[in-house]
C-alpha cells in the first residue's frame, strides 16, 4: 500500500462516525479512531498498545477472549453490525453503555488482526424504555376505564389495547391483540346499524388511518369464534405523543343494552301508538253515537216541551176566567219547567259540539264582543238596579262565535248573582301580563265559599238551589272548555256574601 493510499485510508477511518478498534491477538490496541475517542471518553494515546480489556465489563472478559479465538480459528471473516446482539461497553470513566458491534479480521505482516466497528446505542434503547415507560403510564390510566382504548401506528399496527378493549372484543390477553389490522380482517365481521356488512377498510381504525375524525360512529360487531355479537360507540382520531409521532386511536363503548332498550321501547311505542289509534277509533265511535243519540234525543224532547209549554199556554188563555189562582199558578209552574228543560237541552247540546268546531282565530276587538254580550245578558234578564263598569279592554287572537257565548256566560252570571243586592254593581275590565291577556268579571253579590271552587267548572255543578237563582249549571262548563279551546286558563276567586271574580286568560298573539 503507497503512501498516498495510507493516508487516504487513515482519513477515511477517523472520519467515521462509528468508532474503529483493532486490536491483535494479545488484544493490544492497534488502531483507535477519533470517534472511539469520543465514545469512550479518552486520547488514543493512552490507549494504543494497551489491552482493550479496559473497555470491557468484567464479566464478560474472559467470554470475550475465547469468543476472538473461536472466531479467528474459523474460516467465517465478518459479523455484521447488530448480528451480536446489544452488547456493554465501559468507557473511560467507568460507566456502562450499550453496544452494536461488528467484528473482522485478516492477516496484516504475518499477524492476525482483529477489527471491531461499534455503535453507541444508549440513546435507542433510551427512547425504547421511554416508550415503555408511557405504555405503563397509559396503561395504568386506561385499564381503570369501562371505555376501551386502542391504539395503533400509521402502519396499522396495534401498539396498545387497554384492558376493557380487550374484554370487550372477546380476547384473553394483549399480546393477542398487538398485530397488523389485517390480520383481524378473517376473525371480525363489522356492520351499520341497518345491517350492511363493512370491509376492513371501512373500519373504524381504518377509517382514522385514512384521516377521517370519528364521533358517536355506532357498528354491530361480531366475532363468530366466541359468539360475540355487540353493538359500538366509536370515536377516533390521529393523535400525538410527547416527540411529536403520529398514532391511531379509537374509543369504544358497548352500548348494546342501552340499543337493546331502545328498540324495547320502540316496539312498546308501536304497540302503544297502535292501541291508542283502536282505542281512538272506539272514542271517536262512541262520540259520534252518543253526539247522534244526544240530538236524536233533544229533537224527540222539543216536541213534547213545546206542547207542554204551548197547551199550558192556551189552558190559561182560554180557560183563565174559570181556573182558580191555584191551578194557574201551577201551570206557570209547567210552562217554566218546561222553559228550563228547553233551555237545558240547548246548553248541553252546545257543550257537545265545542270540541267538534273548528277554531276560526281572527283580532277581536274585545270592547264591542263585551258590548255584545251584555245586550244578550240583559235581553234575557232585566237588571236595571245594577252598575256596569267597563275598563279598557284589549283585543285578543279567538273565535268571536265562542268567545261572545264566553262573555255572555260570565255577565249573566255576574248580574245575576249580584241582583239581590243593594247597589248592585259589575266590574269588567283586563291587564297584561307575561305573553296573556287576563280578562275579568267581577260582582258584589252573594259570593261563594273557595273550598268549593274545583267544582264551578263542571257540568251541573252549582253553589247555590235552583230556588235562589236559576239556571242549568252548564254556563262555565262551556266558558272551561272554550278558553282551554284558546289555550287559555279560567279560575275564579270569591268570598261569601262579598262577590265573586272570573277570571280568563288569552294569548297576545296569534298562536
Amino acid at each position: 500500500m503507497s503512501l498516498t493510499d495510507s493516508a487516504l485510508l487513515a482519513s477515511i477511518v477517523d472520519s467515521a462516525m462509528d468508532a474503529i478498534i483493532s486490536v491483535d491477538s494479545q488484544q493490544r490496541v492497534l488502531l483507535f479512531n477519533t470517534a472511539a475517542e469520543t465514545m469512550f471518553g479518552c486520547p488514543a494515546a493512552e490507549i494504543m498498545g494497551h489491552s482493550l480489556d479496559r473497555f470491557l465489563p468484567s464479566h464478560v472478559r474472559s467470554k470475550h477472549m475465547e469468543y476472538v479465538e473461536t472466531f479467528g480459528s474459523k474460516g467465517v471473516t465478518t459479523r455484521n453490525m447488530g448480528s451480536l446482539g446489544t452488547l456493554t461497553a465501559v468507557r473511560c470513566n467507568g460507566d456502562e453503555f450499550p453496544i452494536e458491534a461488528s467484528i473482522s479480521h485478516a492477516k496484516v505482516g504475518g499477524q492476525r488482526v482483529f477489527t471491531v466497528i461499534l455503535r453507541d446505542v444508549s440513546e435507542r434503547h433510551r427512547a425504547v424504555q421511554a416508550l415503555r415507560d408511557s405504555e405503563e403510564r397509559l396503561s395504568a390510566v386506561t385499564d381503570n376505564l369501562r371505555e376501551g382504548f386502542i391504539m395503533a401506528t400509521l402502519e396499522g399496527q396495534f401498539v396498545h389495547w387497554n384492558r376493557a378493549a380487550v374484554n370487550m372484543l372477546g380476547y384473553d390477553s394483549l399480546e393477542q391483540c398487538l398485530l397488523h389490522l389485517s390480520q383481524f380482517s378473517s376473525v371480525f365481521e363489522v356492520f351499520t346499524m341497518d345491517d350492511q356488512k363493512l370491509s376492513p377498510e371501512q373500519w373504524p381504525i381504518a377509517r382514522v388511518l385514512a384521516g377521517e375524525k370519528l364521533q358517536d360512529l355506532e357498528l354491530k360487531v361480531r366475532r363468530p369464534e366466541v359468539s360475540l355479537d355487540r353493538i359500538f360507540s366509536f370515536a377516533g382520531d390521529i393523535i400525538y405523543d410527547d416527540i411529536g409521532t403520529p398514532w391511531a386511536f379509537v374509543s369504544m363503548a358497548d352500548v348494546t343494552l342501552e340499543r337493546l332498550a331502545d328498540f324495547q321501547i320502540l316496539r312498546l311505542n308501536t304497540e302503544l301508538e297502535k292501541r291508542v289509534t283502536e282505542r281512538t277509533a272506539q272514542l271517536q265511535k262512541a262520540h259520534d253515537e252518543l253526539e247522534a243519540f244526544s240530538y236524536s234525543v233533544s229533537h224527540d224532547l222539543r216536541g213534547p216541551l213545546r206542547a207542554i209549554d204551548g197547551f199550558s199556554i192556551a189552558l190559561v188563555e182560554d180557560y183563565s176566567e174559570q181556573l182558580p189562582a191555584d191551578a194557574q199558578r201551577q201551570l206557570a209552574i209547567i210552562r217554566g219547567s218546561a222553559q228550563r228543560m228547553g233551555k237545558l237541552i240547548d246548553n248541553l247540546l252546545a257543550l257537545s259540539q265545542l270540541d267538534r268546531k273548528p277554531l276560526k282565530k281572527v283580532l277581536v276587538e274585545t270592547g264591542s264582543l263585551v258590548q255584545e254580550a251584555i245586550e244578550q245578558a240583559q235581553n234575557e234578564h232585566k237588571y236595571p238596579e245594577t252598575e256596569l263598569k267597563i275598563g279598557e279592554l284589549l283585543p285578543s287572537y279567538g273565535d268571536p262565535a265562542l268567545l261572545v257565548q264566553v262573555w255572555i256566560n260570565l255577565i249573566s252570571n255576574a248580574l245575576k248573582y249580584s241582583s239581590q243586592r243593594a247597589g248592585a254593581t259589575v266590574e269588567i275590565g283586563c291587564r297584561a301580563e307575561g305573553k296573556e291577556h287576563i280578562y275579568y268579571v267581577r260582582d258584589n253579590g252573594t259570593g261563594f265559599d273557595m273550598k268549593y271552587a274545583d267544582k264551578l267548572f263542571g257540568a251541573f255543578q252549582r253553589l247555590h238551589s235552583r230556588e235562589e237563582f236559576q239556571g242549568t249549571g252548564v254556563g262555565l262548563a262551556i266558558v272551561k272548555r272554550v278558553i282551554e279551546q284558546h289555550q287559555g286558563r279560567v279560575w275564579a276567586e270569591a268570598e261569601p256574601e262579598n262577590g265573586a271574580t272570573f277570571y280568563f286568560t288569552l294569548p297576545k298573539e296569534a298562536t
